[in-house]
């Protein structure tokens, strides 16, 4: 199933979509589309360049959220 999506994960429009998962207000959504890139990367390696952003951007406000939890702790 994976593969056979690979190459509509390439195109704009699905990098848009993607996006938008990842800025979801459900923490499950978010998580499922992160995985779900992480499997494709994994299969195409060549597609890491153009969801790099998005995942760092995504680990960064990740990381802000655990460091505001920590600082409250």
């Amino acid at each position: 199933m994976v593969c056979a999506l690979c190459n509509d994960v390439v195109q704009t429009d699905m990098q848009v979509g993607v996006h938008g998962r990842f800025l979801d207000q459900s923490t499950a959504v978010r998580e499922a589309a992160i995985e779900l890139v992480g499997k494709f990367i994994l299969i195409r390696p060549e597609l890491t360049a153009q969801y790099y952003s998005m995942l760092s951007e995504r680990i960064l406000v990740s990381f802000v959220i655990v460091m505001k939890y920590i600082a409250i702790i």
